[in-house]
């Protein structure tokens, strides 16, 4: 998943790019719902795996991620 609802009042966006020979960016944000504005960037894990950003907004105000040795995290904002 590429972003979704953390909870009521933000979202997760995802911006991604393309640099040329198959290689990609990606940068995710928190968004203001009401207003718009950029919250910050998330922080990425450290891994070199392009699988490892995957993230899943619960709503709940968390979203859980993957680090580099495929462990599951919750993380709050």
């Amino acid at each position: 998943m590429d972003g979704g609802y953390l909870d009521g009042e933000t979202a997760i966006v995802s911006v991604t790019g393309d640099v040329g020979n198959g290689m990609e960016w990606e940068f995710r944000h928190f968004v203001d719902l009401r207003t718009g504005t950029d919250g910050g960037r998330l922080p990425a894990p450290p891994t070199p795996l392009h699988d490892a950003f995957e993230i899943r907004p619960l709503g709940d105000g968390s979203w859980l991620s993957v680090d580099h040795e495929q462990r599951v995290w919750r993380n709050l904002k």
